[in-house]
């Protein structure tokens, strides 16, 4: 069964899913119905600080808040040699007992003692599924399906591909090359372990003394490829795994028809049937049981298997028995739920509630008093008063169990502490002491921007407070280090100093209503007033930022920080009316008439511009999204394509910021939620069926309780950030940009990105052309995914990670420089430093490093001009542009199609150079396309050069490319709809290709009626044209004539035509017969 993804409940923590008291293992086989509870405690699963901000001159006082605990319980356990490791309801890895080899995956201390739990040293934000012990080491599965292991490696058992090399860390073992591959359950031995695929197939790796492997290797112990890593175990044709068992050297294997595979050792008979020459023990082959027997689960020992077939009953078999399954005698009508084989003894949860144990007693692991004897006869354990018991594990000489209150209880052998009682003793214990999990979250220390806080006060609730010191205004990190059950990954919580705090100012210039004056905080947004002022006579354009001279060229975008006080002006634009070139006409229609659109333009620019491939997406200022160039997928929105036409928004909306991707577009909704459109082969739209490209924008789901705050989209996949702080990823993830912890293939689900734990996204930074992500985390570091080809990750490729790393792991930054804004590009990556430096890292291919390395996996720096330094960036599929403190716009990189603004001496250049620029504008806010860019003028138009590919560049261009910056008409000119003439159906009109169009008129009853037109601008629907009339003229009266009317003469002629033509018809009939 797979786990599903954590549900969320504002204010909340989820602590797991449970049956009853019990938290679910989610590796044990559904035999029924189940119905799963998520448990929940009040409150926040990290710590929190309160309030996030303050004043720049300190004293406010800030109060921590450390994670609730509430009822986290083991879920999943296993019991090696001498130590034991167990995951709790969260997925969190917890281990105790011996650590001679690393086996526990930590480094015990004097304040995280081995004898009780202490959390695993994993990498940041994996969580487990499954663990599996061996004598001296352990692996286990993360809920990626991703295989780790650590401890002893003297045989290769690691997986790792090496040998006689411990570890106290895990590590992942290398994955399938085919990402649609996974293991999904592993089993490990005393030196070897198997696992299962989910293809249905079994691997094997570590010791083959005795052909436990069920394959040829070079070497006994591992000293061979074959047995260091993870490789295929031989079977029937035909024959699916679902579970696989390693005993001491002996192992099997249960198929999806419910018999069982077995090979290695069979000294003792364990593997259920007598080796051949042509079914050799060291070869999988099926055991010979009884006709009609199946079984549903397996467990080897040491010596021995135990097994439960459909009916619920315990078979064993091998040492103190005979070679063929044999039933257990347990009570009547007691059926068998699991059954756990160690060493040499046995245990079975009954349907009672009870545990059977029977075998070797010598340190008590039976749970009950057998003098220290050995017994063949089962028997029940001893149980906490009121306590059942869920499940058991067998270990060498200690036994775990889950109670059915939730609690893990221990007992047998504890000479290395291996019960977690939080005591070591070589008195074996008979009688069952639960683990010491969880404990109560202990507070350590805790740092303000890197410096230890002294003046903490522990209030009597449990939270603590402290009085900031004076800083500068900015965001600082707030370090809490703590401990439960062990040392628990730091805690990082943004605080912002507030520098002064701006008044956003509102000149309605006449219009009403007159919106109220903002008041901001410095680095916040500014709130677009809800309702648009209004003039009579006039439209609104738009608000625009009022510069120091008291113009108001460019429109303000809102997406923006407030950096000081500012003023924004109400832009208007005079009405302005269609005009007709004929003023009447005859009442019998059919005349020509020439329409000639507005003659003023609007006002309206663009205040947010973003180029994807080959197209590109624009917010007006007047509130609405625009597009233009390729719409192979309907990526545009709408069925138009070469020049800004406005995006389809659902009613009662207004889109408030957006992001274009490969093919595919989203915008973020006023109402919070994410509208998508576009290509749909990865999912990358949210919508349930794959491949079925949106014409029109529709909603993505929403996670229960939250909306989104911002979106961003990559080379199909795309990304929110949730209220609740969280970042969610969806779509295509075969290279691991969903930051799921593994590559998941595709998902139109949201899904939260593995954030280390402690650490919150704050900026997010993708592209069209890239399939990896960075992103700012609440600790001040920036963090990379995805794909890792180029190294554009910065850090080179592993065998843990291979051509992608689908976790969140921190970019190494220069000494003494933290980054604070990236960009991606196709297969290589930008950050600008605190040191005013922007540094580069991946692919050089094209010189889009902006330097001379041919290709690096750290950030090094681009090569800056004199006395310059860059204030904004966009990194396109291999050039990049950036905006100087000078005022100037550089670039560098691939210039195959004139995409860097200038022409070079060859099709790419390292150096960043000036583009070229229109007289008297400065281009700002650039952004990078596939082949071609935008940029927005100091004179408030929007500027493209580069390729045309389908209309990229909005504009008219003579051949395909152009690399000088060229105004993209907008608005452009209305294009009437609909024309009526009075209260006739109405017209389509015909486009004259000169800027006017033209309708005939229609039938009309005599005299003056108006004429409507229905016209958009850009896409964009406006108010009816009703200022014309025209004249319908009856066909009595010569237009302009003003005498008695020529009717009668008109009727009296056409009746004698008529007449003259009948006798002509009949002389000519007559004529014929004749």
């Amino acid at each position: 069964m797979v786990r599903p993804p954590d549900p969320y409940c504002k204010g909340y923590t989820f602590v797991g899913w449970f049956i009853g008291n019990t938290a679910y293992d989610f590796t044990q086989p559904v035999t029924s119905n189940l119905t799963l509870t998520a448990h929940w405690v009040k409150g926040l699963n990290s710590w929190s600080l309160s309030p996030s901000h303050g004043p720049a001159d300190g004293n406010t006082t800030v109060t921590l808040t450390p994670p609730a605990i509430g009822d986290i319980r083991f879920s999943q356990f296993s019991a090696g040699k001498d130590f034991s490791i167990a995951i709790d309801s969260l997925g969190v890895l917890y281990s105790w007992g011996n650590n001679s080899e690393g086996q526990l995956g930590r480094i015990p201390t004097a304040s995280e003692p081995a004898n009780q739990p202490g959390r695993v040293d994993v990498p940041d934000g994996t969580r487990f599924i499954q663990v599996s012990a061996g004598d001296e080491y352990a692996v286990a599965i993360d809920i990626s399906n991703h295989l780790y292991s650590w401890g002893s490696n003297e045989k290769g058992q690691s997986g790792l591909g090496t040998v006689h090399s411990s570890s106290h860390v895990p590590n992942q073992v290398v994955p399938f090359a085919d990402s649609s591959k996974t293991f999904v359950q592993v089993s490990a031995g005393p030196n070897y372990a198997l696992a299962t695929c989910s293809d249905g197939t079994a691997y094997s790796w570590g010791d083959n003394s005795s052909g436990q492997l069920g394959r040829d290797t070079d070497g006994l112990h591992g000293e061979s490829y074959g047995n260091a890593y993870p490789n295929p175990v031989p079977l029937p044709k035909g024959v699916k795994i679902t579970q696989v068992t390693a005993g001491g050297k002996s192992s099997l294997a249960l198929a999806s028809d419910g018999s069982v595979y077995s090979w290695g050792d069979n000294s003792s008979g364990q593997i259920g049937r007598t080796p051949t020459a042509s079914e050799p023990a060291n070869r999988a082959y099926k055991m010979n049981t009884a006709d009609g027997m199946s079984f549903s689960q397996i467990s080897a020992g040491y010596r021995h298997t135990l097994a439960i077939d459909s009916d619920g009953n315990a078979y064993s078999w091998g040492y103190g028995g005979t070679s063929q399954p044999s039933k257990v005698a347990l009570p009547d009508g007691i059926k068998t739920k699991l059954v756990s084989a160690g060493y040499d003894y046995s245990l079975a949860t009954g349907s009672d509630g009870n545990i059977y144990s029977w075998g070797d007693n010598s340190s008590g692991q039976l749970g009950r008093d057998t003098g220290g004897e050995t017994t063949n006869q089962p028997g029940k354990a001893n149980m906490p008063d009121g306590v059942t018991y869920a499940q058991a594990i067998a270990g060498y000489r200690h036994t775990l169990a889950l109670g059915s209150d939730g609690y893990l209880y221990s007992w047998g052998d504890n000479s290395s502490g291996q019960l977690g009682s939080g005591a070591s003793s070589g008195v074996p214990a008979t009688t069952p002491s639960k683990a010491d999990y969880p404990q109560a979250c202990k507070f350590v220390s805790a740092k303000l921007d890197g410096t230890p806080i002294t003046d903490l006060t522990k209030n009597q609730n449990g939270t603590l407070s402290f009085r900031t010191p004076a800083h500068e205004k900015g965001q600082v990190d707030v370090t809490v280090a703590w401990t439960r059950n062990g040392h628990q990954p730091d805690a990082h919580l943004p605080y912002k100093y507030d520098g002064s705090t701006y008044s956003v100012t509102f000149d309605s210039a006449g219009g009403t209503p007159i919106p109220d004056t903002q008041q901001v905080m410095d680095g916040d947004q500014a709130a677009r007033p809800d309702k648009d002022p209004a003039k009579d006579g006039y439209l609104f354009d738009g608000w625009f930022l009022k510069d120091s001279k008291g113009d108001s060229n460019i429109a303000y975008d809102f997406n923006q920080p407030v950096t000081g006080d500012i003023t924004l002006a109400a832009h208007f634009s005079p009405v302005s009316h269609w005009t007709i070139d004929k003023k009447e006409g005859p009442q019998t229609g059919g005349q020509s008439v020439k329409l000639t659109p507005p003659q003023g333009t609007r006002g309206i620019r663009f205040s947010w511009i973003q180029s994807g491939d080959d197209f590109s997406l624009a917010l007006g200022s007047d509130g609405n999204l625009y597009s233009w160039g390729v719409n192979f997928t309907y990526q545009l929105g709408h069925t138009t394509s070469g020049k800004p036409v406005v995006v389809q928004t659902p009613a009662g909306v207004r889109y408030t910021q957006a992001a274009a991707g490969q093919n595919f577009a989203l915008a973020l909704g006023s109402d919070g939620n994410v509208y998508t459109w576009g290509d749909n082969t990865y999912g990358q739209l949210g919508r349930y069926v794959f491949g079925n490209n949106g014409n029109a924008p529709d909603k993505v789901a929403l996670p229960a309780g939250i909306h989104y705050t911002r979106v961003y989209a990559g080379d199909g996949f795309a990304l929110a950030l949730g209220s609740d702080g969280n970042l969610y990823a969806w779509g295509d993830d075969k290279g691991g940009a969903l930051g799921q912890g593994r590559s998941v293939f595709r998902s139109t689900d949201p899904r939260k990105v593995a954030a280390p734990e402690g650490i919150t996204f704050t900026q997010v930074f993708t592209g069209p052309f890239s399939k990896h992500v960075l992103a700012l985390g609440s600790d001040g570091n920036l963090y990379s995914w995805g794909y890792n080809d180029s190294w554009q990750l910065g850090r080179q490729r592993t065998t843990r990670t291979g051509l992608y790393d689908p976790l969140p792991y921190k970019v190494k930054a220069p000494t003494g420089v933290t980054f604070t804004q990236a960009s991606t590009g196709l297969n290589f990556s930008l950050a600008l430093g605190s040191d005013n430096n922007l540094y580069s890292w991946g692919g050089n291919s094209k010189a889009q490093l902006g330097n001379t390395e041919l290709i690096s996996a750290t950030p090094s720096r681009v090569v800056m001009p004199s006395g310059v330094h860059f204030t904004r960036f966009a990194a396109g599929s291999y050039f990049v542009l950036a905006s100087g403190s000078d005022g100037s716009l550089y670039s560098w990189g691939y210039n195959d199609c004139g995409q860097l603004g200038r022409t070079t001496s060859g099709i790419s250049d390292y150096l960043p150079t000036k583009t070229y620029a229109p007289t008297g504008i400065t281009l700002t806010q650039p952004q990078a396309g596939r082949n071609h860019s935008l940029a927005i003028g100091s004179d408030g138009n929007t500027y493209s050069w580069g390729k045309n590919a389908f209309g990229a560049l909005g504009r008219d261009i003579s051949g395909n490319q152009d690399p000088h910056p060229g105004k993209i008409v907008f608005p452009g000119v209305g294009i009437p709809k609909l024309v009526q003439f009075g209260n006739t159906s109405g017209i389509y009109p015909t486009d004259n290709n000169d800027g006017t169009w033209k309708v005939t008129t229609p039938p009309y009853t005599p005299g003056p009626v108006a004429v409507t037109i229905n016209w958009t601008l850009n896409g964009v629907a406006q108010l009816p044209d009703t200022s014309n009339t025209y004249l319908y003229t009856s066909i009595s009266v010569l237009p302009r004539a003003g005498g008695t009317g020529i009717f009668l003469p008109l009727a009296v002629g056409l009746l004698i035509i008529m007449a003259t033509i009948a006798a002509r018809r009949l002389r000519k009939a007559r004529s014929q017969k004749q």
